[in-house]
């Protein structure tokens, strides 16, 4: 289980408004993924893993580049998947075999085939929006809970992984609005 790293700088970044009472929750991120330093930023958004009921980045992202039938892809988010993931493009599904967040590329397996800029994400129930970290998560230590956001109003402008869906899937649990 993922926990809270302290760090002793920080640019102090507020992820929610007072507007409408926040409700914060704990909750269990994963541990083993590819973030720099092993940190998570605050205002990633995450979506829960079916079968465990832990949390992790919304595995949601892009293909960059057309691929076809091959095994090596390249992705605009790689950090947020991690070997054993189940990913589909389109309607084929491919397994990560590994994650290079330095060429941005994930080797699979079967080879799979996709177009510039289609929609790679996880088959877990983690693609799905659900919850939204209010402070840095240590993916590398076993540690408490995480604070997350399960309902308000959070400022748009400090999500950085909010994707086209994100409103829709999170509406009458987070509001977005932009930051002041």
């Amino acid at each position: 289980m993922a926990g809270i790293r302290e760090v002793s700088t920080s640019e102090f970044t507020k992820i929610y408004s007072l507007e409408h009472p926040p409700v914060i929750r704990s909750l269990e991120i994963i541990t083993g993924l590819n973030f720099d330093d092993g940190i998570i930023p605050k205002g990633t958004i995450v979506g829960k893993i079916t079968a465990t009921g832990t949390f992790r980045p919304l595995t949601v992202t892009a293909l960059s580049g057309t691929v076809t039938t091959a095994t090596t892809i390249y992705v605009d988010d790689p950090e947020i998947f991690k070997a054993t993931d189940v990913l589909t493009i389109s309607t084929s599904t491919t397994t990560v075999v590994s994650v290079n967040t330095t060429t941005q590329a994930l080797v699979v397996t079967p080879a799979i085939s996709g177009t510039d800029d289609a929609t790679v994400s996880g088959n877990d129930g983690s693609e799905t929006d659900y919850a939204i970290t209010v402070m840095d998560v240590d993916t590398e230590s076993a540690a408490d809970g995480v604070p997350c956001l399960v309902h308000g109003i959070a400022y748009s402008d400090y999500v950085w992984n909010k994707q086209d869906t994100s409103e829709a899937n999170l509406i009458s649990k987070i509001w977005f609005i932009d930051a002041i």
